[in-house]
């Protein structure tokens, strides 16, 4: 696979924000994650976590009939075209453009977009996608195999679950540090 390009901060969070104003409206809840939360130096790529606003709206030809809408998938489709998103093809020539992972460009840099299914589950993926990679993994990873993650708890979809099968709420990140026995560690301290 090619190298990424690379960008300063200060730039990545120049166009980061800028997406973020875009699709602010959509969304319950937005924010940037990845190595520019992370406060990286030089940045790959930009990564955005979002809850969509789900609306519904008259459908069909009888009257009290709707249809659920989710605000985000309506601003990204507005927002696709050269000057805006595009869909990033994969090392194998493959688009990913769905509901829960948007892999784009936006205005020329690599950029991808999460969406959160429940807010509780907000914390969790908020945590995975801020990274690093190696952080993330270990994060997810049982103790029993040198990771941070308790053997009785497990990340499933995007959320964290014991593992009688109940879900662990997370609506914010330290929901999930104080779930698996851990103190806070800031974005900046996850290399």
């Amino acid at each position: 696979m090619a190298q990424r390009e690379r960008i300063p901060l200060a730039d990545a969070e120049a166009l980061a924000r800028g997406l973020l104003d875009e699709l602010r409206s959509a969304c319950v809840r937005v924010e940037i994650a990845g190595s520019i939360r992370r406060r990286r130096p030089d940045v790959g790529d930009i990564e955005i976590v979002a809850i969509p606003r789900m609306d519904s709206e008259p459908w069909g030809l009888i009257e009290g009939m709707v249809r659920p809408v989710n605000r985000l998938e309506e601003r990204c489709a507005l927002l696709r075209g050269p000057d805006g998103l595009l869909p990033r093809l994969d090392e194998r020539g493959r688009a990913c453009w769905g509901e829960r992972l948007k892999r784009a460009t936006w205005r020329g840099f690599a950029a991808d977009l999460f969406s959160v299914v429940a807010p509780a589950q907000w914390g969790a993926i908020l945590a995975i996608r801020t990274g690093s990679a190696e952080f993330s993994r270990r994060l997810v990873t049982s103790k029993l195999h040198g990771g941070m993650m308790p053997s009785h708890l497990r990340v499933k979809d995007g959320a964290l679950w014991r593992r009688d099968g109940e879900m662990v709420p997370t609506p914010e990140e330290a929901d999930v540090f104080a779930a698996i026995g851990l103190a806070w560690i800031p974005p900046e301290a996850r290399e």
